[in-house]
């Protein structure tokens, strides 16, 4: 059996924030995760889905940054929720890189199907809580 070949596509997407936000505490902290996130994010690049060593350095990068994010302290409640929703979209995405791994060192159809539904729904997850990070600190 051949040996099967899992793509992971981690999904990003820019966290900007406008010059005239509204609020000196809340544009401090949607300034402070915007940092922390697009930091975390720029070490993401996408490796050779073939080749496993690579793949097992983005799931602990992806774990490394789920760490970072978390640590951000923000107390805005909103910015809370789409810091927590980053991090646990980054844990779930180095998951399911560990399972694309898995099933392509094992030849499992089953374990690669599942990781790619895994990672699809972690990059929507993290989509998400980056246009609402966007659009809650654009207001």
């Amino acid at each position: 059996m051949g040996r099967l070949l899992v793509a992971f596509v981690l999904l990003s997407a820019p966290l900007t924030l406008p010059a005239c936000a509204q609020g000196g505490a809340k544009l401090a902290e949607c300034q402070k995760l915007v940092d922390a996130v697009s930091a975390e994010d720029k070490k993401l690049a996408g490796p050779d889905p073939s080749d496993a060593a690579a793949m097992q350095e983005l799931a602990k990068k992806l774990d490394e940054a789920s760490v970072a994010v978390g640590a951000v302290f923000v107390t805005v409640p909103e910015l809370v929720a789409q810091r927590d929703a980053i991090q646990k979209s980054w844990s779930a995405a180095a998951a399911a890189v560990r399972l694309a791994v898995l099933a392509a060192e094992k030849a499992d159809p089953l374990r690669a199907t599942q990781a790619q539904e895994d990672s699809a729904t972690a990059g929507r997850r993290y989509t998400d809580a980056v246009a609402e990070v966007n659009r809650f600190c654009h207001e």
